[in-house]
């Protein structure tokens, strides 16, 4: 099953959007499915296609949406050193990337992020510049 989200990049709000840092060794798949056990967030993974055709940047591992809620989620693998892709993402292994979401659900979602036991941190990234936000978006 391939789906493909895209993000809102209508004109005035390109960037509305909220990005959760986790610091996790796990591999992308187990990531995803620790998410899927613990917060019920039915992912899919991105086709190696749909991967090339983008530009260079965080790979989109895993992708899906909660229709009752009008969330969409992006898990973002980061490229390893030498290069950091977003500055306020140094240290991170991942991004959580929530479309459409309230502060509430964010503030859930992160709490039970930290509840798993193979997660060493995660939270919101406060101060992610607009310019960093770009980075993010595709179509």
């Amino acid at each position: 099953m391939s789906q493909t989200i895209v993000l809102d990049t209508l004109p005035g709000s390109p960037t509305d959007f909220d990005v959760l840092g986790i610091s996790c060794q796990e591999k992308d798949y187990r990531f995803c499915w620790l998410l899927h056990k613990h917060l019920d967030w039915r992912l899919v993974q991105e086709s190696e296609q749909e991967s090339q055709q983008r530009a260079p940047g965080p790979v989109s591992v895993f992708f899906g949406e909660l229709p009752d809620l009008y969330i969409s989620i992006r898990i973002l693998q980061l490229p390893k050193a030498p290069k950091i892709w977003i500055q306020e993402a140094a240290g991170m292994d991942y991004l959580i990337q929530l479309t459409g979401n309230s502060e509430a659900f964010l503030n859930e979602a992160a709490q039970n992020i930290r509840n798993i036991p193979e997660v060493q941190w995660c939270g919101k990234l406060q101060k992610l510049s607009d310019k960093a936000k770009a980075k993010l978006i595709y179509q």
